[in-house]
Formats: C-alpha cells, sequence, structure tokens
C-alpha cells in the first residue's frame, strides 16, 4: 500500500470520531485542522486493539474448528469450554511414522477408562520399554476430577504399547456425558534401561551441611508444580561435587547433607532428559532441579521425609535411561460415552438359542504357575464364584478359547475385571485384578494370559475372583470343572 493510498483510507474516516480521539490524547491543544496527518493517525491507533480482538474473536475459532493446533492452544488458555466445543473429534493420530489410537472408551460409575493404542508403523522403535514419561496432557472443560495413565501392555508382533487413561470424577452426578476429552503427548521414550529399588546407603559420616542459593523449579511430592508465576524460586541447594554412588551409566548421586533439619540428596544426569530417577511418593517432601550453564547436566534435589539419621539408613529409588527419545505431537480427540447399564455378565448375554446339552469343559486353571489354590468356595446366595489365591502380579489365564466381552473397572466390586463369551452361552469371570491384558472383542486362546493379580475394587489381599456363567445365564459352581485342571488339587 502506497503513501496516497493510505491516505485516501483515513480521509475516509468520519470527522466527528477523529474529534473524540483527538480528545482522548494528553495534548488538548492539537488544532482540527491537524486531523489530517495527526488525527487521523490516531484515529487508527485507537481502533487497532479493536481490529485485533476482532480478528482473534473470528478468526481463532474458525481455524480451531479447522484443526489447526496453534489455534486450538491459543483458545484454550483463553476458554477452554469454547476450545473442547470446536475442537475435532479425531480417534486417530499419526507422526513421524508412529501411530496412535483411541480403542475403546467405556465409563462406570464415576469413572471414564479409555484404552489409547500407541503403534511403529513405519520402523521398529516401540519395544516393552516405551514409556511417556511426563510428555503427556489431558486436555478436558470440566473440574473436579483426577487422571492418571499407565502402560497395560505390549504386543511385539504389531510393534504396540497399549495405555490405560482414567480420569476420575467425586460422584456420578457429575459424570459430564458427551463432552471431548483430548490426549496428547509430545515425546516417547524407548529402549530404556532400568534400575529399580536400588538402595542408596549414606553413610553419617558423608553427610554435609555446605549449601547454596540456586534457582530452580520447584516440583511438589505429587509431581505437581508449586513453583511461582515465573516458574521458579530461589533456595538453598547442597554445595557438592562429589560422587557417591553411579545406579547407571549418566546417573551419579553426588551428595547428601542436612540444611534447615532436612535430609537432602542431590543425583547428577549426564544426559538430560534421556535419564531420570525417583522415589516413592511416600519417601519424600518434594524436589527441585535446574541445570548447568550449558544445558548438559541436569541436577536433582530431594527433601526427604523423617529420614534416620543414623549409618546405615537405606533409601531405595528407581532410576532410567534411554537410547531414543521420539519427538512428535500425537493428539486424539473423543467423547465421553454414556455409562454401561450394567457391568456383569447379563449386560453381554444375547438372545441366542443355546445347546443346553453341551457341557462346558475348562482347559486350564486360571492362575499361573506361581498361583496357589482355592481360599475361599462358592455360594448361590453370598460368593457367586469362587477365590484363588496367588502372589501380585502373576498372570491370570483363560480357562478356556473365547473372546473377551467386556473389561472394566469397578471401585467398590470387582475392581479391574475381564469377562470372557466362551461360546454356546457360557461366560468366565476375572476380577480383582491389578492391570489388564486384553481388550474388549479380541480373541484369547486357553491358557492365554488376559490380566495379572491383584487386589483392587473390594478384596481383602490379593486373590482372583472368578466365576462361570452357563447358557441360561445362571452364575454356577466352577471348583468341580476346575478339579480336573487344578494343579494343586
Amino acid at each position: 500500500m502506497n503513501g496516497k493510498v493510505l491516505a485516501d483510507a483515513i480521509g475516509l474516516i468520519d470527522d466527528r470520531y477523529l474529534e473524540e480521539c483527538s480528545n482522548l490524547l494528553p495534548d488538548k491543544k492539537i488544532e482540527l485542522h491537524m486531523k489530517i496527518s495527526w488525527g487521523r493517525i490516531a484515529a487508527m491507533v485507537a481502533v487497532l486493539p479493536l481490529i485485533a480482538v476482532l480478528l482473534f474473536v473470528f478468526s481463532v475459532p474458525v481455524l480451531a474448528a479447522s484443526g489447526n493446533r496453534t489455534a486450538y492452544d491459543v483458545l484454550y488458555v483463553v476458554s477452554p469450554s469454547s476450545a473442547q466445543a470446536l475442537k475435532p473429534v479425531r480417534q486417530k493420530s499419526e507422526d513421524q511414522g508412529i501411530q496412535m489410537e483411541v480403542i475403546s472408551c467405556n465409563v462406570t460409575e464415576n469413572e471414564m477408562s479409555a484404552y489409547i493404542s500407541i503403534r511403529d508403523v513405519s520402523e521398529d522403535r516401540i519395544d516393552e520399554t516405551t514409556s511417556l514419561y511426563d510428555s503427556y496432557g489431558i486436555r478436558f472443560a470440566g473440574s473436579s476430577y483426577s487422571s492418571s495413565c499407565r502402560r497395560i501392555s505390549y504386543d511385539a508382533e504389531r510393534r504396540e504399547m497399549t495405555f490405560l487413561l482414567k480420569l476420575r470424577w467425586d460422584d456420578s452426578s457429575s459424570l459430564p456425558i458427551g463432552d471431548k476429552v483430548t490426549f496428547f503427548v509430545n515425546e516417547l521414550r524407548t529402549n530404556q534401561e532400568k534400575m529399580t529399588e536400588y538402595e542408596i546407603k549414606i553413610p553419617e559420616e558423608a553427610l554435609i551441611s555446605e549449601a547454596k542459593s540456586k534457582t530452580v523449579i520447584w516440583i511438589g511430592s505429587d509431581g505437581n508444580s508449586t513453583a511461582s508465576s515465573e516458574g521458579t524460586r530461589t533456595v538453598k541447594v547442597l554445595d557438592t561435587d562429589g560422587t557417591l554412588s553411579t545406579p547407571l551409566d549418566g546417573v551419579r548421586i553426588i551428595g547428601a547433607g542436612v540444611i534447615g533439619g532436612k535430609v537432602h540428596l542431590q543425583i547428577a544426569y549426564d544426559a538430560p532428559f534421556k535419564t531420570g530417577g525417583n522415589f516413592p511418593a511416600e519417601m519424600y517432601e518434594c524436589s527441585y532441579y535446574w541445570f548447568n550453564d550449558n544445558q548438559t547436566v541436569q541436577y536433582q534435589e530431594f527433601i526427604l521425609a523423617e529420614q534416620v539419621l543414623s549409618d546405615g539408613a537405606r533409601l531405595k529409588a528407581d532410576f532410567w535411561s534411554c537410547d531414543t527419545a521420539i519427538k512428535g505431537r500425537w493428539e486424539v480427540t473423543f467423547r465421553i460415552p454414556e455409562p454401561a447399564q450394567q457391568t456383569n455378565t447379563e449386560a453381554v448375554m444375547d438372545e441366542k438359542s443355546y445347546d443346553t446339552e453341551q457341557p462346558f469343559v475348562f482347559s486350564c486353571f486360571p492362575s499361573g504357575y506361581a498361583g496357589g489354590g482355592i481360599s475361599r468356595g462358592y455360594n448361590a446366595v453370598k460368593h457367586q464364584g469362587i477365590d484363588i489365591w496367588g502372589q501380585p502380579g502373576i498372570d491370570i489365564l483363560a480357562v478356556a478359547d473365547g473372546k473377551v466381552a467386556e473389561t472394566g473397572y469397578q471401585e467398590d466390586g470387582w475392581g479391574y475385571y475381564v469377562i470372557l463369551d466362551h461360546g454356546n452361552g457360557y461366560y468366565t469371570v476375572y476380577a480383582h485384578c491389578e492391570s489388564i491384558l486384553v481388550q474388549q472383542n479380541e480373541t484369547v486362546n486357553a491358557g492365554e494370559s488376559i490380566a495379572t493379580m491383584g487386589d483392587t475394587g473390594n478384596a481383602t489381599g490379593t486373590h482372583l475372583h472368578f466365576e462361570l456363567h452357563d447358557n441360561t445365564g445362571t452364575a454356577i459352581d466352577p471348583a468341580q470343572l476346575l478339579s480336573e485342571v487344578d494343579p494343586y488339587h
């Protein structure tokens, strides 16, 4: 635009608006005859913020609705409810040759469970150690909810890791049915080496008291930042450059000491973002981290909770390192579905005619080799199944060929559970699981691991609650059939 065109455009502005803008300026002595040069320019400057607001109001929502990620991010900061309302439902995302997809989503009472798979469709980078670390996020317009995300299974043949995302509300009345949830991941870490429950011995003579001031990022014991608005704090940290032990290559425990009556432990990670560590939440009050000047070393200092300052005191921590960090942007959006009307075998029974004369035969016992015998028997009224004791985390096996009819979670009942359809109207139930290894509609073979043993839900100790329902929909005592395959019988 040349000067003449600009001047002509300014000349189209009504004089009364120019006078009003001139009156708003600090210098009240501006003459009207100057309006062509200064008054009109001032008017243009005055309306620029309005133009910017109008551009934002009209363009950003349109771009967000079309799937523009930057526009969506901006709008989410201003109005989460508007951003989520405009966000397109997309249950599959691909970047860097890796695909993320929402496999299933179900709601029971006040909790939503979504199974999300991450699969390498171009190379062989996803392995059994793949994790999201802390690079994932959840966007949802509601409030008063808690969330978690954890790995539940790995398929080596498909190079696919499945994660379980959970959102939980205070009560079922606040369940936002139909609202959209956006789940995104910015980085995947694979080919990891882990050192779990590494014992750290801190001799009393190794404790130091030297401290220095450092600007750090403060992390609360629950993993949530409790930093100031600038995201940092200045605190006293241990002044040390020694090495007490090396759990893994690139991970060094460099000092322990007492500051302000609290025990501090400092760790150095020589490959930031490719190494890390943590204590169980109950063992520390908070932690903070910072980097050296050229960002090649990350330091983390833990303030330990009520540690005994005596020689021989031991701490346990987990450490990890990874060779591969895959950066990208994977993002899926899905709606919270209606809750299931039932979460038992009646919900998956159909109206087919069954051969009631055909017997049902178990092919194997439902717990792995480290399992146990029957610890509680069947009662048609009080306990429509049997309990099988075992060690936490051992495999739970499908007793016969079948198909996964349902998986889910009941806080005050079965905990994590799996229901298998074996055909001809027969169903088996596996409850109080620690984790679920299969997905709805998946075909399983007899003896295949479908879950791990735990004590979730309303359980008294680690065990498997096992039920058998016949083709009339009635729960029957499975003990007699199991006796044929029970290794402890």
